[in-house]
């Protein structure tokens, strides 16, 4: 909170009322305060004259009482000579800059600030009418992550994303806008959108919202979860026999358990179990498991993914909920929503630069903050999808849809490595042998060998100088696919290059070569960092591009019904 008007100078002497200098400076300085409304108005020091009211400047006394007491000036006694000294000393001497009153002035200050936001957090002042006190629902926020893409992931769900951003290579978020009108130019406005490639979902989820009917694959469980919550999830999941519980009743009801719930906010309405639910989840008993032990400070792994309460915290949880789950307490649905829950809330407390390739070697200050869970910002108004966990070549001879969105990997690095942790946690409820399970995790970085989620799009070479894997796998993906519309989305810096795009959905389309000056745009956005610019590290700069920038293609193609009948 900041000051109405610039503080005054320090005016020395004696001033109205009798006030001496720094009484005076405080009199001034408590005017510029926040008025609050209380019934205690405080009084200040003075010589003569009636109590100020609180629409004067006064404050209330159980807030400002200590403040106060540092800011009055200390009492001066009579020197010898009958002169006003505070040591009582007969000659008058020069004093330093910095004592007596002036230091108490000073301390005096720093409170007054601190009295500032405090009060600033009670009562904020409205763009226009009187002042209203801050709901209580919202004196205790919960803590977020203050870096980069925390903040755009909360910009997001302003624009009613429908989920916190997750840190993802290839993240579409910032694209959304473009896409819709790079498809609304060549009169596509609705019908069955399918997102083959979905990553976070935020593709999908946009379209959704806009009337389509999403359909939605990948291959990693992390992202399989979080489609199936905020893309294939159309009604609240039932909570209730969960909140039957006498221990969860009591939890609920004890301090930790209302400061919890407090902290979450307010639920929507018809969301107040899923709220409950979650204040419950979040309050597991910490337990030392697989996640503690392979990933987290304290484990016997060495691993620094994340702090050791946080890990213990994070076993606790996904135990409790598979317990609540094995008891039916939690139904499918409602498993599925408070495990996405837990692996949003691991993500924004993991100790990373940008992808789980490596970690840090000491904990970062958002690594040190206390795992919050909060409920997803499930779409209850958009018609229900439907969502997949597999190959993509595959699905897409068996799925039709009107629209065939294609955003698949760029680089050589399997997205199963590169954010096998959160893989580990979404799909270790599958592990029937949880000891086995742990004995395939190895390396300096716990990576499991992930066989089942390799990708072709991220093999680059090919025997004697023939097309490489990624571009097979891409010519047979857009000739077997069963879509009317075909709308690409791939990075410059990717594998393929722009005329082996253009040739594959030329084929796939039945056209003699594909039209680059109509069907295709470059939209440029800043790169993608995993880290920060330090020690002097060189990034890769296109031609034409400024450091930071780079481009993401777009394509578009109709294909005949005749091509589709083909490929089914």
């Amino acid at each position: 909170m900041r000051l109405a008007r610039p503080l005054p100078p320090l005016e020395r002497g004696r001033g109205r009322r009798g006030l001496c200098g720094p009484a005076l400076h405080l009199r001034q300085l408590l005017a510029l305060l926040p008025r609050p409304r209380g019934p205690y108005p405080l009084r200040l020091p003075h010589a003569r004259g009636p109590p100020r009211s609180h629409h004067q400047g006064a404050v209330s006394r159980p807030r400002a009482a200590a403040s106060v007491a540092l800011l009055r000036p200390p009492p001066r006694r009579r020197g010898a000579a009958g002169t006003d000294r505070p040591d009582g000393g007969a000659r008058s001497r020069p004093r330093p800059l910095v004592r007596g009153r002036e230091r108490t002035l000073v301390q005096g200050v720093a409170r007054a600030r601190a009295l500032c936001s405090s009060r600033a957090a009670a009562f904020p002042r409205a763009r226009s009418g009187p002042l209203r006190p801050r709901r209580a629902t919202q004196a205790h926020p919960a803590p977020l992550r203050a870096g980069r893409l925390e903040r755009e992931g909360h910009r997001a769900v302003a624009r009613g994303a429908g989920a916190a951003h997750v840190r993802l290579i290839g993240n579409k978020t910032k694209l959304l806008g473009s896409i819709q009108r790079f498809l609304e130019a060549r009169g596509v406005h609705g019908g069955t959108f399918f997102d083959v490639f979905a990553g976070t979902g935020s593709v999908g989820r946009h379209f959704r919202r806009l009337g389509y009917r999403v359909r939605a694959n990948d291959l990693l469980w992390s992202s399989y979860v979080r489609q199936l919550v905020y893309v294939g999830c159309a009604r609240v999941p039932d909570f209730s026999g969960l909140l039957e519980l006498p221990q969860v009743r009591r939890r609920l009801a004890g301090r930790r358990g209302r400061a919890e719930r407090e902290a979450l906010g307010t639920a929507p309405p018809g969301q107040e179990d899923l709220y409950a639910a979650v204040a419950a989840l979040a309050l597991a008993r910490p337990r030392r498991g697989l996640i503690w032990r392979q990933y987290a400070e304290g484990g016997p792994a060495g691993r620094l993914y994340f702090s050791d309460e946080n890990g213990r915290r994070i076993d606790g949880a996904h135990e409790e909920l598979l317990a609540w789950r094995r008891d039916g307490r939690v139904g499918q649905d409602g498993f599925w929503v408070l495990l996405a829950s837990l692996l949003e809330a691991a993500d924004r407390v993991a100790n990373i630069s940008g992808t789980y390739g490596a970690f840090l070697k000491r904990l970062q200050e958002s690594a040190r903050e206390p795992l919050r869970l909060r409920p997803p910002l499930l779409d209850l108004r958009s018609p229900a999808g439907r969502v997949y966990r597999g190959d993509a070549n595959a699905l897409v001879r068996r799925v039709s849809a009107d629209v065939l969105y294609l955003d698949p990997p760029y680089n050589q690095r399997q997205y199963a490595k590169n954010y096998h942790v959160p893989e580990v946690l979404a799909e270790l409820h599958t592990a029937t042998d949880l000891r086995a399970y742990e004995a395939e995790i190895y390396g300096k970085t716990g990576l499991r060998r992930f066989e089942d989620r390799r990708s072709e799009y991220c093999r680059r070479g090919g025997r004697r100088g023939g097309p490489s894997p990624c571009e097979k796998a891409f010519r047979d993906l857009v000739r077997a696919a069963r879509a009317e519309h075909i709308v690409v989305s791939y990075s410059e810096e990717g594998i393929l290059d722009r005329e082996a795009i253009g040739a594959a959905l030329a084929e796939a389309a039945g056209l003699p070569a594909f039209d680059f000056e109509r069907d295709h745009r470059v939209i440029s956005h800043r790169r993608f960092r995993s880290d920060r610019n330090r020690n002097g590290r060189v990034y890769r700069v296109l031609e034409g591009r400024a450091p930071d920038e780079v481009g993401e293609w777009l394509f578009y193609v109709r294909k005949p019904r005749s091509r589709r009948r083909a490929s089914a």
